[in-house]
This record gives C-alpha cells, structure tokens and sequence, in this order.
C-alpha cells in the first residue's frame, strides 16, 4: 500500500512547495491534478525532483472533464511517470446513454494504447470543478454500480472516495467483496453536514474501522489524502495534510 497527497492549482493561498516538503518524508509520491493553466505542470517537476517524490496517478484534467476536446497528453505523462489515471464519469449523461458508451470506450482505447491504468471515482450528485456546479447521474454515485456496469466492461480499476460516499466506515462485507478486487485508488478526507474533504478527523469518518477495512481486504493499492478542491483554505493546509498522513501511517501499522 502507498500513501500519497492530491497536488494541483488549488488551493490558491497554499504554498506548493511548502506542502511538498512537509510531506516529503511521510508519503511515498504525489496525485497530480491540474486543468486551468496547461504551464501548471512543468513548475511541478522541479519542486518533485527537489523534493525527492514520484508521480503515482494523475487526475483527469478539467478540460478533459468537462469534454471540450479529446486529450491524449495526460495519458502520455501517465506512460512517462508510470501512474496510474483517475477518470471522473461523463457529465449530465446516464449510465447507458450513447454519450457515455462513446466516453468510456474512448477511455478504454486510450489506457490500451498508452497500457496505464485507468479507474473512475465514484461521485457526489454535484460537484463543484474551477468555480462551476456540474452534475453525475445517481449511477455514477454507487461504487458498486460503477463495478458491475463500468469497470469490470472496460476493464477499469475503482478510485473510492470517501467524501463523495459519505462513507462513515466500513463498506459492509457484500460490497467489500465486489468492489475491493477492483479498488485500485482512494481519495480519503473527511466530512460533515455540508463540509467536504476535511482533513482527518474534522469530520464524521470513522478513520480506525475504514483502515481496519483495507487490512482485513489486503488492499494493496493507493490511499491519496484529497483535502480541499476549493479556491481558498483557511488553516494550515500543509499542517493539516502532515497530520492526516500521520493518522493514516499509525493505524495501518496495527
């Protein structure tokens, strides 16, 4: 199992290099997400070759999200850095429309032509990405819909978040069974009432039993801390993610 941090564009009041470096010692590499400034990523490079710490996923891009042309760089830079993509579902689609048959086969292409693997989030009925609400189907929101529909079709792995669940604990052992075998990512952060990716233990996840989960799974795969998608952060942010690697590390040595 590998730990790892979300890194991207936002929050825009966080140092970068700041977060990168109290966080070097603790976590095994980085999930990379950008989309606003296609520039983003060749500052990135320098600040992870500084900081000693490799590329493990990296996050479908915004424009790539929201479908505004086909892009095949992110797939190359997965190929470069050996990681594995996270892929969000399609947007205002159902699960059997013809727009997200074309989506996901696209997807599909791409993760052979480029041999990286590919695992889609489960999601929130509503997101907000770069200050715009955005909506998924209910289908794209159950993790074990997304197994039996999406993943085991395309031969996609599972990223679970557990923010976008509200997912308090364990899975429960039934649905442990179907979608353990294809989690390959987990974006963890807390959360409560309407407050989403908190750091650990501001929120209402039971952080002991959902480890305990992973253990008793022999999960194997990613565990990326995502705390804040928003614009600002009020708080320590690089403190905040420190801590939360911390709590994770301690339990899982249990």
């Amino acid at each position: 199992m590998k730990i790892s941090v979300s890194v991207g564009e936002f929050p825009l009041n966080v140092s970068l290099n700041k977060v990168l470096f109290r966080a070097s010692d603790i976590v095994d590499g980085v999930e990379l997400f950008w989309g606003l400034r296609p520039v983003f990523f060749k500052g990135v490079y320098k600040l992870l070759k500084e900081n000693k710490l490799r590329v493990l996923s990296i996050h479908q891009p915004v424009w790539s999200m929201f479908g505004l042309f086909k892009d095949e760089s992110f797939y190359q830079k997965a190929q470069k850095f050996n990681a594995q993509i996270v892929l969000h579902p399609p947007l205002n689609a159902e699960l059997n429309s013809n727009k997200a048959k074309d989506y996901f086969t696209y997807h599909s292409r791409m993760s052979k032509k480029y041999k990286v693997q590919v695992s889609v989030e489960n999601m929130p009925k509503t997101v907000r990405v770069a200050g715009k609400l955005i909506h998924y189907h209910k289908q794209f929101q159950d993790p074990v819909v997304l197994v039996d529909k999406v993943c085991s079709k395309y031969e996609f792995g599972l990223v679970l978040d557990t923010t976008h669940l509200r997912l308090a604990g364990r899975l429960g052992r039934l649905n442990e069974s179907i979608i353990m075998p294809f989690l390959t990512n987990i974006h963890l952060s807390d959360f409560r009432g309407k407050k989403d990716h908190l750091a650990l233990g501001k929120g209402d996840l039971d952080l002991k039993e959902f480890t305990e989960m992973l253990r008793d799974n022999n999960y194997h795969g990613l565990v990326t801390l995502e705390l804040s998608a928003h614009f600002f952060y009020f708080g320590d942010y690089a403190g905040d993610i420190r801590d939360s690697v911390l709590q994770v590390r301690k339990l899982l040595k249990r």
